[in-house]
């Protein structure tokens, strides 16, 4: 069976348009994608000028500057946290201090 010019037009034609409209829904999810991107950029600035705010204000807090109660709660866990980061810390320094350095550790072995 021989194709027809008209057959094949018509092939041709819907072809077109399957790729139309694959090019225009790859142009819309590139949009997308891009919007996307930017509310995370917007996202991270927020955060970081929230972060920023949230310093300020806990720096405003160690100056005996009275805050609303609402804010006790999260001062409390800051600082039960900066309590725990030093008690770490303080282990680290002491697990340092019983560790032999290297140089140590050469003369052991040459006086040996």
């Amino acid at each position: 069976m021989a194709l027809k010019k008209e057959d094949i037009y018509n092939f041709i034609k819907k072809a077109k348009n399957v790729l139309l409209e694959g090019k225009e829904e790859i142009f819309r999810s590139s949009q997308i994608g891009k919007i996307l991107l930017e509310i995370s950029s917007f996202n991270r600035d927020k955060n970081g000028l929230l972060k920023e705010v949230g310093q300020r204000l806990y720096k405003l807090d160690r100056s005996n500057l009275t805050l609303p109660k609402s804010f006790d709660a999260y001062f409390k866990q800051l600082t039960e946290l900066e309590e725990k980061i030093a008690e770490s810390e303080a282990k680290i320094a002491d697990l340092k201090k019983q560790t032999p350095s290297k140089t140590d550790q050469t003369k052991k072995t040459d006086s040996e």
